[in-house]
């Protein structure tokens, strides 16, 4: 059965938004094992916090690469399915 564009297209963004959902659900729990605040030194509050900080960073950068490569893939697929159809219906 052959693929559409746009069957391939709605997959991987479903792909994304599946992982995207995820990574932010395992961010979470982790997050959510944090000790109380009030029991914190400044230092380790500090610490916390930037460590929180470099995860959201992290993951947002993940799954920007994740989108690109999505597009990137895309693009790819759209060129082979013009491909086929130049090598099927081959102009006069």
């Amino acid at each position: 059965m052959a693929t559409t564009y746009e069957e391939f297209s709605a997959k991987l963004d479903r792909l994304d938004e599946e992982f995207n959902r995820k990574m932010q659900e395992q961010n979470a729990k982790f997050f959510a094992d944090k000790p109380d605040e009030s029991t914190l030194s400044p230092e380790m509050k500090e610490h916390y916090e930037k460590f929180e900080r470099m995860t959201k960073e992290h993951t947002d950068k993940f799954n920007k690469k994740m989108h690109e490569h999505s597009e990137h893939f895309k693009q790819k697929f759209a060129e082979l399915l013009e491909q086929q159809k130049a090598a099927q219906y081959p102009s006069k």
